[in-house]
């Protein structure tokens, strides 16, 4: 895979730097699909071998999830496969024409 030169890389995203390409899958919630009440997302992240790299969940309120849906703020971590905190994600609240 490609891999810069000199790179300075952050503890946890080590595991990137051989890599040339992941990919993401999402774990369906089957309550979810039933009720349609959004429920706190999951993702792998995985490599082209189908070995999982890394670990997402978000972090949100149900009222949130209810009131807002897909407009709803969050905070998403990314856990290593050690379960060490690689990356934190945060989206504010998003509005109708921001």
């Amino acid at each position: 895979g490609w891999q810069p030169q000199n790179m300075i890389c952050p503890p946890g995203l080590e595991y990137l730097i051989p890599l040339d390409r992941v990919f993401m899958t999402q774990k369906v919630d089957g309550w979810e699909a039933v009720t349609g009440f959004h429920q706190k997302n999951r993702y792998t992240i995985i490599n082209a071998q189908g070995e999982p790299i890394y670990m997402l969940k978000e972090d949100s309120g149900w009222f949130g999830r209810a009131l807002f849906g897909n407009s709803r703020s969050f905070t998403i971590r990314v856990t290593d496969r050690n379960g060490r905190e690689a990356l934190t994600l945060q989206r504010p609240l998003q509005f109708v024409g921001d």
